[in-house]
């Protein structure tokens, strides 16, 4: 079993269903932009460093820095060698449009700027970069977060991707140290990566006096959270200006190296004016099974709030709370309207059952697209919960195309603070902890005969039992065990960061294509204290052994075939195959194989393996089941 620890410990570190929850909710209303990357006419003119190109192909292990040799002379006696291999680049492009990229060199090291400027701004990319690269994104052309190649970094700095750049001042009243990411979710060199931004500018008065820092509502990288609401008092190093300003351009860095983007979208936000007043509760205690039953249960306590929080039904459980109040419209609108609840809920707007889940054992958000004129619109928001593995939650939010959702509810009654009730997180601390359970493959389907496997270097996979494969592998925190150890529990657990999943399919094949297999159960190395997994076919027993690699970057996977049954001759047909990657798979160089634009495989013994076509415009990677076989899975 292992170590347990606790959300209000760890918050920054897992992500916030529930925020997610709520920009889901408002993502179908929330106006959004792209930028057009067919041509630079978004961007101020530069000096040629930008360019708009159809494809980019990045080698992960060559840096950029690093100068080709220098092509020797050839003499007049000495013969072309017709054989010679290409040379394999850091970097290379592809003619087209859809992806941006910068390709600084003497002279032409320009920032990149757009037309339009931006206050409150979501902005949402993929980038891309090579090994040793460094670039940064300013929010308002003054609020730099970073982008560098840190592919592999065990503790982030504020200098790594993902982190809140410095300045440089000295002064006390005007420096600002930076800020670390709390997570380093980062991807190899030549894989996509995933960013997610939500910035608020800094707020002025009439007078243009600053009464509010700029703010960071959260930065995540690859669906892991990375920063959530961190001021940001002064412009950080090498900026647009170092006047703050309620509005100011997006800028990308340009002097400091090559870095590729696509699939940029965007939406700026205007101040939101809808209030909340008048607000008053109703507190009941006991289990209700539908929100009708408040109407004749006794009312525990009442009274006057000026925001709606969870905390005052004093419980965590088996509670009911009724919140009304008046919501005040000052423009003509469609607005959009959350309520997020523990439980279950019901929300009433001027009489009117706008959603509603009427259980006590769920969770979610009760939403609602409505016109709404100016004026005083009564509601009523009630919430029952019974459900122990759900944490008490509520909240209440509305938003229009154009304003951010404006909070009526505490940050702790709706946010990531929201999971009151303690979370059960595994974590190996001196030895590595395994886990038997289900799992949801990609988040959806349900497999049933997996493992667990946290090491302590924070490298972690789960092992498919009954096929005989690594399933999904990540790094950062192991797993979070709630649904499977709180109350009932359902016997599955959660895979906590960026997962790599691998392939849901038969992990060895014979010659027909039909699964060749029988898990005999696993032991345990007497040294790593990791689990060395076993197995057998008609023939040949074999051992799987799975272990960090030396650098934290992935696992190294050890096939041995164990012995051949006695008095057995075997034909390279009758072999069983052992799958080692299946998908979408490029070839890099020998033994270098990228694997659905998501992670590496990576061998000395390149021979040993064979490409070979699948179903679907796929392919699978194998390794005839003769001797050892190691490799590297590098993600």
């Amino acid at each position: 079993m292992g170590s347990f620890s606790y959300f209000q410990e760890n918050f920054l570190y897992m992500k916030s269903m529930l925020l997610g929850a709520a920009f889901l909710c408002f993502g179908g209303l929330i106006a959004q932009d792209s930028l057009q990357l067919a041509d630079l006419s978004s961007f101020k003119s530069q000096a040629g460093n930008w360019q708009i190109v159809g494809g980019v192909e990045i080698h992960p292990f060559k840096d950029i820095h690093d100068k080709a040799p220098e092509k020797k002379k050839r003499r007049w006696w000495q013969k072309k060698n017709k054989n010679k291999m290409p040379e394999i680049k850091a970097l290379s492009t592809e003619p087209g449009t859809g992806i941006l990229i910068n390709l600084p060199s003497e002279g032409k090291q320009d920032a990149l700027i757009t037309n339009w400027e931006h206050g409150d701004l979501m902005l949402e990319l993929e980038v891309m970069m090579p090994k040793g690269s460094n670039s940064g994104i300013y929010l308002q052309g003054r609020y730099e977060v970073q982008l560098y190649d840190s592919w592999g970094v065990q503790y982030p700095k504020f200098s790594d991707i993902g982190g809140i750049y410095r300045n440089w001042e000295n002064a006390p009243e005007t420096a600002f140290a930076g800020i670390a990411p709390s997570a380093n979710p980062a991807r190899p060199p030549g894989v996509w990566q995933q960013m997610k931004i939500h910035f608020r500018a800094p707020r002025f008065n009439d007078q243009g006096q600053k009464t509010e820092n700029a703010r960071f509502v959260y930065v995540e990288l690859n669906g892991v959270p990375m920063h959530e609401n961190v001021e940001v008092p002064h412009a950080t190093g090498g900026p647009i200006s170092q006047l703050e300003v309620a509005s100011g351009p997006l800028m990308i860095q340009g002097d400091h190296g090559e870095v590729a983007f696509r699939n940029i979208k965007y939406t700026r936000f205007q101040p939101a004016t809808a209030s909340v007043s008048d607000l008053t509760f109703k507190a009941y205690h006991g289990t209700f099974n539908s929100i009708e039953e408040l109407d004749k249960a006794e009312v525990v306590y009442e009274g006057k709030s000026p925001f709606i929080d969870v905390r005052v039904a004093e419980k965590e459980n088996n509670y009911g709370l009724i919140y009304e109040g008046i919501l005040h419209i000052d423009q003509a609108d469609e607005y959009s309207i959350l309520a997020g609840y523990g439980g279950g809920a019901r929300l009433t707007l001027n009489g009117k059952v706008l959603d509603e889940n009427n259980t006590a054992w769920s969770w979610g958000g009760l939403r609602s697209t409505t016109y709404l004129e100016p004026g005083r619109y009564p509601f009523k928001l009630e919430t029952i919960k019974a459900a122990g593995w759900w944490p008490p939650v509520l909240g209440f939010s509305i938003s229009t195309k154009s304003t951010e959702p404006v909070d009526f509810h505490t940050e702790e009654s709706f946010s990531r603070l929201a999971y009151i009730v303690p979370r059960i997180l595994v974590e190996p601390e001196a030895d590595p902890k395994m886990l038997r359970g289900f799992v949801r493959f990609e988040g959806e389907k349900l497999k049933s005969h997996t493992m667990g496997v946290g090491t302590p270097e924070g490298v972690h996979y789960v092992y498919d039992l009954e096929s005989g494969h690594v399933l999904g592998m990540w790094r950062g925190y192991f797993v979070d065990a709630t649904p499977m150890w709180r109350d009932r529990g359902n016997g599955s657990f959660n895979p906590q960061g960026d997962v790599n999943w691998t392939f849901d399919g038969k992990g060895f094949l014979n010659a027909d294509g039909e699964q060749q297999f029988r898990s005999t159960g696993y032991s345990v190395d007497a040294e790593t204290r990791l689990p060395i997994f076993h197995g057998k076919s008609k023939h040949l027993k074999y051992a799987e052994k799975i272990t960090p690699n030396a650098n934290g970057t992935g696992l190294q996977v050890q096939m041995l075939t164990e012995s051949i049954a006695e008095g057995t001759q075997l034909s390279q047909t009758s072999l069983p195959v052992y799958v080692v990657a299946q998908g979408k798979i490029e070839s890099i160089e020998a033994g270098l194989f990228k694997v659905n634009e998501r992670y590496y495989i990576k061998t000395a013994n390149a021979d040993a393996l064979r490409m070979v076509e699948g179903e679907g415009n796929t392919q699978m990677l194998t390794f005839d089941m003769t001797g050892t076989l190691t490799y590297e899975i590098l993600w």
